[in-house]
């Protein structure tokens, strides 16, 4: 199973890959397993990771935790599809429920003066 990470501790992994070659894996563990929650600089982000999690990112891959940005824009996506499923089949009362629910979403944001790109910009 994929454990998920956030984006700054893929970025600390992914530069580990870059600047160490073949062997990042095995020095990520060694070196966390030997000093676990000593990284510092662009690797601080994985003294939040424990050994376990990050063995299993390395070995099975990993997801990246996504951003509360991207989680309001993939269900406004999900929920202005819906919307046009709702026109397309005749159903005007889903249509008319999911277009209030698109309303509420761009109205909470400006609320509370977020733009999000693809959602309120």
């Amino acid at each position: 199973m994929k454990p998920t990470i956030t984006k700054e501790q893929a970025k600390a992994i992914e530069s580990c890959a870059m600047n160490c070659g073949d062997t990042y894996k095995e020095r990520l563990i060694r070196g966390h397993a030997d000093d676990s929650g000593d990284w510092s600089g662009e690797y601080a982000p994985l003294n939040d990771l424990d050994l376990l999690t990050l063995a299993a990112a390395l070995v099975n891959g990993y997801e990246v935790e996504k951003t509360p940005e991207e989680k309001v824009r993939e269900y406004f996506e999900g929920v202005r599809n819906s919307r046009d499923e709702r026109y397309l089949a005749g159903d005007i009362e889903g249509k008319r429920f999911h277009a209030g629910a698109l309303v509420g979403i761009c109205n909470t944001l400006g609320l509370l003066g977020i733009k999000i790109e693809g959602v309120n910009d």
